[in-house]
């Protein structure tokens, strides 16, 4: 406990020595925290910035408003189509840096018509135990990570944010729709909004944590912390799927692992891994 109090407290002296901030702001609990603390430690010169993005959920954008909203943080959104980026939709492996830099570039130019050049993220110590490369480009455009800098893991994120009773602190992590897809299935509108579409009707019926993962072959692969409570609603959900745009609906029994996809980075490209953009 008073560790974490001594890691607050650096975290408020970090921030307080910075005159602005202009905090990467997703709406998720790690960007939350940072963007609730610089408004309180730096006033209005701390602005949280959402991309809007067709990679983003609906009821993620959702909250990042809600949030903002509640905590009296001046928040806005730029619109982005990283589709557009040459090479993103091959989704090969460097797709999370392609979209990162795209990102920070969006934000920087709306910053530097304002005077500010500061840019904070999320990312916390936990982050660097899996396949990051969005932290590489944060890290060559100059964008710090005050939690890490402070020595914040993701347990300690939550529960400052609970000390705090900061709406969202237990909330399942999220990540953007492009995370669905392995890697070197090539991303298309079409298919996002099939993934879209799919996992707002398990939400709306109370899965709050899943992935709906669009594998070739129109597969859909459910990714649930309880597999089971899947395939006793099998019926409906295939149906449902089916007519979002699914051919084949699974479950995957290993149950909701972050960064599962990752493992196909490791395989041959005829065992089915690599960059490979049409299959």
């Amino acid at each position: 406990m008073e560790a974490l109090e001594a890691k607050r407290r650096g975290l408020e002296r970090s921030l307080k020595a910075m005159d602005h901030a202009v905090v990467l702001f997703s709406g998720g609990v790690d960007s939350s925290l940072v963007a609730y603390l610089a408004r309180r430690v730096i006033g209005e010169r701390a602005v949280a910035v959402t991309v809007l993005s067709p990679l983003s959920p609906a009821d993620e954008i959702c909250r990042a408003r809600d949030f903002a909203a509640e905590a009296g943080i001046d928040h806005v959104e730029l619109e982005l189509d990283e589709m557009a980026i040459p090479g993103f939709a091959d989704n090969g492996s460097d797709r999370c840096y392609l979209c990162r830099k795209a990102r920070q570039e969006r934000v920087r130019r709306w910053t530097g018509e304002r005077g500010f050049s500061l840019l904070l993220d999320g990312m916390n110590v936990s982050d660097r135990d899996d396949y990051r490369p969005g932290m590489r480009a944060a890290d060559e455009d100059g964008v710090r990570h005050p939690l890490i800098e402070a020595g914040f893991a993701k347990a300690e994120v939550r529960e400052l944010s609970r000390r705090l009773g900061l709406s969202g602190w237990d909330r399942p992590a999220q990540s953007c729709l492009a995370t669905r897809f392995p890697p070197g299935f090539g991303l298309t509108r079409e298919r996002l909004e099939r993934v879209a579409e799919a996992e707002t009707f398990l939400k709306e019926r109370g899965a709050e944590e899943l992935r709906v993962r669009h594998f070739p072959c129109r597969t859909a692969v459910i990714a649930a912390p309880r597999p089971e409570e899947i395939v006793a609603r099998r019926e409906e959900i295939v149906a449902a799927l089916k007519q979002a745009g699914f051919a084949f609906v699974a479950v995957d029994l290993e149950g909701l692992l972050s960064g599962s996809l990752n493992r196909l980075l490791q395989l041959r490209p005829e065992e089915g891994g690599g960059d490979r953009a049409s299959f």
